[in-house]
Formats: structure tokens, C-alpha cells, sequence
């Protein structure tokens, strides 16, 4: 469920930035970072980033 959830938040962020729109890929890359968090185990909402896992 959350790496589908993730395909789908890469394609609108590529599509996003393809566009030039910076204030959609803005939203998408936060949601891209609460979609990680989550994935964590992290359901609250921190306000320093999170550790990107490769």
C-alpha cells in the first residue's frame, strides 16, 4: 500500500515539476515526507525532517 502510494506521489511530483507548478511540488514532496513517516511508524507530525531512506 505505501509503495504504491509512493509510485503515485513520484509520478505527480515529476509530473509537477515537468509543469514548473513549485507550489504543487511542494505539497507533494510534504506528502511524499508523511507518507514515509507513516511507513515508519511515525504517524505524528514532527517538525524537523525526517531521515530519507534510500
Amino acid at each position: 500500500e505505501f509503495e504504491e502510494s509512493g509510485k503515485l506521489y513520484q509520478e505527480a511530483l515529476a509530473l509537477a515539476h515537468a509543469a514548473g507548478d513549485g507550489e504543487a511540488v511542494e505539497q507533494l514532496q510534504e506528502g511524499l515526507k508523511e507518507l514515509a513517516s507513516r511507513r515508519d511508524g511515525k504517524t505524528e507530525s514532527k517538525p524537523e525532517e525526517p531521515e530519507l531512506k534510500e
